[in-house]
C-alpha cells in the first residue's frame, strides 16, 4: 500500500489538467442528478435506500468525491476555457494547454 501512496504524492497535474479533472467530475454530477431527476444529492436519499447493487452505490460514492474535486478545483469563467488559456496564464506567456 506505501507504494501506491507514494506513487499518489509524486503525481503532479498542471493547471489545465486540472481544470480538465473538475469539469468531468461536474458533469458526472450533472448527469447523475439529471438520470434521477433531482437537484442535489439530498434528494438522491429515497432512492440510495432501494439501491441493492455495487453499480448503483459506489454512483453514489463518485458523487461524494466529485463534489470534494469540484469544491477543491475553482471554476474557471466559460471565456477563459473557450479561448484555451490556462489558470497559469501569468506563468505561460502563450497561455494555451499544450
Amino acid at each position: 500500500m506505501k507504494k501506491y501512496i507514494e506513487m499518489f504524492k509524486n503525481i503532479d497535474l498542471r493547471p489545465c489538467e486540472l481544470v480538465a479533472i473538475r469539469e468531468i467530475a461536474a458533469e458526472y454530477r450533472r448527469q447523475l442528478l439529471l438520470k434521477y431527476h433531482v437537484s442535489d444529492e439530498k434528494e438522491l436519499q429515497p432512492y440510495i435506500e432501494t439501491w441493492g447493487t455495487y453499480d448503483e452505490a459506489i454512483q453514489y460514492s463518485y458523487l461524494l468525491m466529485c463534489n470534494q474535486i469540484v469544491e477543491k478545483i475553482p471554476k474557471i469563467p466559460d471565456y477563459i476555457l473557450e479561448q484555451g488559456f490556462l489558470v497559469e496564464a501569468d506563468e505561460n506567456e502563450e497561455g494555451v494547454c499544450s
